[in-house]
């Protein structure tokens, strides 16, 4: 990774930030019109206290039970986003370089940094962020190199339920097949999406069909630069005629930064 690529290039500008006292539905629906998946939780003096996931959200979602209509998948309780949040924030400033951000993301267990100038917020640098740096970076080792595995999959055919289920605790989203192959992604957003939705439906009805699909041997960065394209949860990379050898998420790029 070039060391000369810095975090004020790839950033985004001013940040969404959310109440402590917030609810945790409205504050799903604040994240989900920004398509974000995290925000910093900002007192009234402008102190951050920490910050909201939709990983947070999942953990403390419940499936309610409807008489006469089956279940309903990932209800959020109505309290206030201070008691799910986690507390604290990891910071770092615009002049920092990229690989920077990548080692803290890693070492944190991170999707988020807030970037800060004299202790004031300036802006959050994503994961998704560190993708387009890698789409630059000129890194042309095979994608394969970087890939997680085993890949964590599920059949088009099952309900909802059993997605969110299979779901719960992964690392990575799943990657939805159709008779072997790749066809999409169920990820965390979409399993919050379906909290209201009959469990008897099928995860090809909610899942996202935009991953990207490439081959084991394809250089990381033009893999990045597809996965930025395409909006893409996932890139499922594949074995030449043997079938999905691993998976990158945004964290997996992540290395490619390193």
């Amino acid at each position: 990774m070039r060391g000369d690529l810095r975090v004020r290039r790839y950033m985004s500008p001013g940040v969404l930030s959310v109440a402590p006292t917030a609810s945790l539905p409205h504050v799903h629906e604040q994240l989900s019109r920004a398509r974000v998946s995290s925000a910093p939780v900002v007192d009234a003096h402008g102190s951050a206290l920490g910050m909201i996931s939709l990983t947070d959200m999942l953990r403390v979602g419940e499936t309610e039970s409807v008489d006469g209509f089956g279940e309903r998948i990932v209800q959020l309780p109505d309290v206030p986003v201070h008691e799910v949040m986690t507390r604290g924030l990891i910071t770092l400033e615009a002049t920092a370089t990229v690989r920077r951000a990548a080692r803290m993301m890693l070492k944190h267990r991170v999707q988020r940094l807030v970037v800060v100038d004299d202790e004031q917020l300036r802006g959050v640098i994503a994961a998704r962020d560190v993708v387009r740096a890698v789409a630059d970076s000129g890194n042309e080792v095979a994608v394969s190199e970087y890939m997680s595995e085993p890949v964590e999959s599920v059949d088009v055919r099952r309900t909802l339920r059993e997605a969110v289920d299979q779901l719960d605790g992964r690392r990575h989203s799943l990657v939805v097949l159709r008779d072997g192959r790749p066809v999409g992604a169920f990820t965390q957003a979409d399993a919050l999406a379906a909290r209201q939705v009959l469990d008897d439906l099928r995860v090809e009805e909610r899942m996202s069909s935009n991953v990207v699909v490439v081959g084991d041997r394809v250089p990381v960065d033009r893999v990045a630069r597809r996965f930025i394209a395409a909006s893409a949860p996932l890139a499922v990379v594949m074995w030449e005629g043997l079938g999905p050898a691993g998976v990158l998420s945004a964290t997996d790029f992540l290395y490619a930064a390193l």
